[in-house]
């Protein structure tokens, strides 16, 4: 399967449009998202949509960062914002940067099955994306009578930690059963 098939970009496209997933306000609250801000502070989004969630942060971080294999930058691209039209893979086999705030919200399933990565290769991927001293927060998919997310989300959570230590916090996500957990890089 390829981050490009067509079958799959048009029911990602139908989603991102769906109006219960716009949530992007309630998700910067929940998640506390500008206690991580700074004008010295760098965020990525993984999974990035349409990069909402960039737009709305742009003016409270130096740089906002983008990854997404379907959708289009948005228009106009914060001018603070570098958007990576690829899939996760590809994105972390040429990058050699890291960041203070990297978001991962419901997505790591897709990463699995789309670029056919394994949990262990998805967490520690992630994890060398954040800065020392930075955050990750991951969100789960929905897991409500779900195996297969629920499977994937034990193994994700428990590689992050072996990568980044235990969460610092979790909670309840959006509904669904979704999770979310927040990971600290030691500044070793």
């Amino acid at each position: 399967v390829s981050t490009n098939a067509e079958h799959i970009t048009k029911k990602w496209l139908n989603y991102q449009y769906n109006p219960v997933g716009d949530n992007i306000q309630d998700r910067i609250r929940k998640f506390e998202l500008l206690k991580y801000a700074g004008a010295d502070r760098t965020m990525i989004d993984i999974g990035a949509n349409h990069g909402r969630f960039g737009v709305e942060l742009q003016k409270h971080f130096k740089a906002v960062d983008a990854v997404e294999p379907f959708c289009p930058a948005p228009n106009p691209k914060p001018a603070n914002m570098t958007w990576y039209p690829m899939g996760f893979k590809k994105f972390v086999v040429q990058n050699s940067q890291q960041w203070d705030l990297v978001l991962t919200f419901a997505c790591t399933l897709q990463i699995a099955e789309i670029d056919l990565m394994e949990e262990h290769d998805i967490a520690r991927t992630h994890a060398k994306l954040v800065a020392p001293g930075g955050h990750l927060i991951y969100e789960t998919q929905k897991q409500v009578n779900r195996q297969v997310n629920q499977v994937h989300v034990q193994k994700i959570v428990k590689n992050l930690e072996t990568y980044l230590g235990a969460p610092i916090q979790s909670g309840t996500g959006r509904r669904g059963g979704r999770m979310y957990y927040v990971f600290h890089r030691s500044v070793k």
